[in-house]
Parts: C-alpha cells; structure tokens; sequence
C-alpha cells in the first residue's frame, strides 16, 4: 500500500498558512466554499416536507409531530461524531468536529463571540408575523427572511448604517419572530409621528405592517448587554436544551439560528478559513466510517490525521474518500 499517515503537528503549520476566503455574515454557516454542492440527509428533506405542509391561517394549534420526528431521526444520527475533510492533491486531512449538539459546541462559540462583549448595543427590536395571512408555515418563515432585508434598508436610508446581532427564534406555537440588537443607532421611533414641517414620519412599528409583518417593538437596552450571552441563551434552549421544536423547525425551515451584520463579523474577526494552499473543503463523513478506517491501518482514533491516498484506499473506502461508481 502506498498511503502514508502523519500528524496534525507535522503539517500544522502549512496547514493554516491560508488566504481568507469569502463567507456569508453567519457564524454558524462558513463550510460552504469552493462551490461544492452540500449533500443532505434524507431526514432533512422528510422534514422539510413535513414542514411545508403545516397548514396555519391562524390555528390555535400547528401539527408539528411529522416534522419532530425527522429532525429527531436526523439527530441519532449527527450526534455520533463527524469528521471534516479537507483535501490537497492527493492528500486528505481529517479533523473531528464539534456538532451544534455537542455540549462543546457552546464553549467553542462562547469563544468565538467573545469580542461582542465589547460591542455597545443601543437598541432591541423585535418583530412578529401575522399568522392569519399566511397558509402555512413554511410562508412564515419564508416571509420573515426577506422582510427583514427591507425593514433594514429602510433603516438605514433614515438613520444611517448601524450594526446588528439577529436571532430567530421560534414561538411556542412554532411561529418565527425575531430579536436583533443594534448599535449604532440610538433611536428610532415607535410610533409616527409629525415632523416640523407638518409631514408625517413612519415609525418603525407602521414600515414593519406595511411591509407585511405582524407586531414591531422596539426600545433601549441597557449599557451593559453582552450579545455573548444573549446568543448562548438561546442555544441552550434549543439545540443544547429541552426546546426541540424550535431546533426541529430551524432544521426543517433551513434557517440560522443567529446571524449578524458584515462590519460586526470583522470586529470580531472570526472568520474560518479553509481555503488556501490548495486546500479544498470536500465535506463532512461519519465518524463511524473514519473509525473503520482508523482501526484496520491501526491509527489513532479521536485526534487530526492526514492520509496519502492512492487506489486502492479509494476502493477499500469509497464513503471515506467520496467515491462512487462513475465518478
């Protein structure tokens, strides 16, 4: 066999020597590079049917069980372990991950989002739907998405450009509202109101109806919120917590849980980066499969490993190595 495996400390240094790449403004989805097309879970698209047909209008009650049950299914199976793969030539290197189900997972943000502490906040608003013009759930959350973007133009081209931490969280009735801290900005009003020269100004409760949402508030919030904290509140509620709904309906809906504005994700210079060097993100793969692996060429399991990969390593462990009959 011509494979060789050496250790992370052997290839660390040319490991992260890398040029930033382009990533959206989420902490929580910056794997996506190189274009490469992500494969989902069968479980993910069961769900998300599910979800699509949760008729609303208003209803005291959503059905929502379909919809838990394939998000739990899908769970089983994340909470195993996964392995991420990056690859240059013929060189695959392989690091465990933290899973977002992971207790671990809130450590790793907590240190990640350390730098919003020191980000002065001025302002919470949040924002609701009106179930009754929706007919089913998935519209909400489809609505939300894209109201937001509009009500935050508009915010801009009246109050100048402002920071913002977002976060999605779900009702008990599983309807999507939002919470965004903002800094930048320290007023904004509620209601409208009569300039001086007799002309009516929108607050910001009449622009979120008009552009079809439900209720808008918004007031100050004290010196010392830390948006550390208030993303990690969350977390703990629902992918760490007992709130599975809300997990469920933020896996089914394909959404993220936070996000936050460009100039605040370069304040805190978080950015990965996975690219550079020729090194190529090629997805993620079971932790049971690299323990196969692991265990017939008698290397260490649990730690960061880089494998020389030649034919017959592809033909022993196409899933390992991403390949399939044709390609």
């Amino acid at each position: 066999m011509n494979s060789k495996a050496t250790s992370f400390a052997d290839s660390i240094d040319e490991m992260f020597s890398v040029s930033p790449s382009k990533s959206p403004t989420s902490l929580e989805n910056t794997n996506s590079v190189s274009g490469r097309k992500r494969r989902r879970s069968l479980h993910f698209y069961y769900a998300q049917n599910c979800f699509s047909q949760v008729a609303d209008c208003g209803r005291d009650w959503l059905d929502l069980e379909d919809t838990l049950n394939h998000y739990e299914n899908w769970a089983a199976v994340y909470n195993l372990g996964r392995y991420v793969r990056l690859v240059k030539g013929d060189e695959w290197l392989f690091i465990p991950c933290v899973t977002r189900l992971m207790p671990a997972y809130k450590e790793c943000l907590k240190k990640k989002l350390r730098g919003l502490e020191n980000v002065k906040w001025d302002l919470k608003i949040e924002l609701t739907v009106d179930p009754k013009q929706f007919l089913n759930l998935k519209s909400e959350f489809d609505f939300i998405g894209k109201a937001w973007p509009k009500l935050r133009r508009w915010i801009r081209w009246k109050y100048g450009n402002f920071g913002y931490l977002k976060i999605l969280e779900v009702q008990k009735s599983g309807r999507p509202h939002l919470h965004i801290l903002i800094s930048g900005i320290p007023f904004i009003p509620y209601k409208d109101y009569v300039d001086k020269d007799g002309k009516i100004q929108h607050g910001l409760h009449s622009m979120w109806l008009k552009y079809g949402g439900g209720h808008g508030w918004i007031r100050s919030v004290k010196d010392d919120t830390n948006g550390a904290w208030y993303v990690l509140k969350y977390v703990k509620k629902t992918i760490l917590g007992k709130d599975r709904v809300y997990a469920a309906l933020l896996f089914a809906s394909n959404r993220r849980m936070f996000s936050m504005s460009k100039d605040v994700v370069d304040f805190l210079n978080v950015r990965r980066r996975l690219c550079g060097l020729g090194w190529s993100f090629e997805g993620c793969v079971s932790a049971g499969v690299v323990r196969g692996f692991c265990n017939e060429y008698g290397l260490s399991f649990g730690g960061v490993f880089k494998v020389t990969v030649d034919l017959v390593l592809c033909h022993e462990f196409p899933e390992l190595f991403e390949v399939w009959a044709g390609g």
